[in-house]
């Protein structure tokens, strides 16, 4: 059975959840139907994560090799075949699993300033209902236990931007020819050159044209009412998420069940938006004392992909 030739391993809110739609559209690229599978960061073992709602990350984890292998069964043709799972570029064991069984593979990894990086994935998890501390600046001081009591790394705002830290398990592993590293502001100065330089990493066609039209997983607004907004997500997510009670009555009603659940996905995704209301730009002390934490990798992350980072710093 076929495994991914590419991975795209991060990090999260970069642009993962653009690129791996983007990528879905081109004729000789096959991308996994589900997402995010996270198998090199969980293969063999279920997570049993207990921050908020944290069991999400077990119902949509694959940990069993042949459920992956699953994956990519619709492969034909198709010249790169991939998945997007940003939990690996945080997990310590992904790169020597990811070495172990596809150590040809191509790494695709988009980094964005991570201040703003760990700002997004709070309004994120804030906009979704399960942050429940208001105050950024309180949160960032929590982190240290949260991990202790082993909330999922998601619940990591500042730690999952340590690009450095988790960039160079890769290097060890794995060849630079066989890593890209892209910045999302290059994605936002010019998406169709961005994109261009990808599909000639993967050995496709470089004149597709994607529709870049739609911007996914963007998360520049909180809800006005928490409560409602919770109750959305949490339907949006049983509709359209990964959940084995709909995967087991799709069995039976797998036509019905579609015609009901996607318009009624669409609906309720609406009513959300419209729950939405602009969130509230970083205090400038929180973005600096951000800035010092960040500092030191920053720099040595600049010598290992042998890029001028001095913006992420300003």
């Amino acid at each position: 059975m076929t495994m991914p030739n590419f991975l795209i391993i991060g990090a999260a809110k970069c642009g993962t959840s653009s690129l791996y739609h983007y990528l879905q559209q081109h004729p000789q690229i096959f991308m996994s139907p589900w997402k995010e599978p996270a198998f090199f960061a969980y293969e063999g073992k279920r997570p049993d994560f207990h921050g908020p709602a944290d069991k999400w990350v077990s119902s949509y984890t694959v940990t069993d090799v042949d459920d992956y292998r699953a994956l990519f069964a619709g492969v034909t043709d198709e010249i790169a075949v991939g998945e997007a799972s940003p939990a690996y570029l945080h997990s310590p064991e992904a790169p020597q699993r990811i070495q172990h069984h596809i150590p040809g593979v191509k790494l695709i990894a988009i980094l964005r300033n991570p201040v703003d990086r760990a700002y997004s994935m709070y309004r994120m998890f804030f906009r979704q209902g399960r942050e429940p501390i208001q105050d950024f600046a309180e949160v960032i001081r929590v982190e240290g236990t949260r991990m202790r009591d082993n909330w999922a790394p998601a619940w990591y705002y500042v730690h999952g931007g340590m690009y450095y830290a988790h960039l160079q398990r890769y290097y060890k592993h794995f060849s630079h020819q066989q890593i890209r590293v892209y910045l999302m502001e290059d994605y936002k100065t010019d998406p169709h050159g961005f994109l261009c330089d990808v599909f000639g990493f993967l050995g496709v066609d470089e004149t597709f044209e994607p529709d870049v039209s739609v911007q996914h997983n963007v998360g520049s607004h909180v809800p006005k009412n928490q409560s409602v907004n919770a109750f959305l997500s949490k339907t949006v997510f049983w509709l359209a998420g990964p959940n084995p009670i709909r995967a087991i009555l799709r069995r039976f009603l797998p036509a019905r069940l579609g015609v009901i659940a996607l318009p009624v996905v669409s609906l309720l995704k609406k009513v959300q938006q419209a729950n939405m209301a602009p969130s509230s730009p970083l205090l400038p002390e929180v973005r600096q004392e951000l800035q010092s934490m960040y500092r030191e990798d920053i720099l040595q992350l600049e010598n290992l992909i042998d890029h001028d980072l001095s913006a992420w710093l300003a």
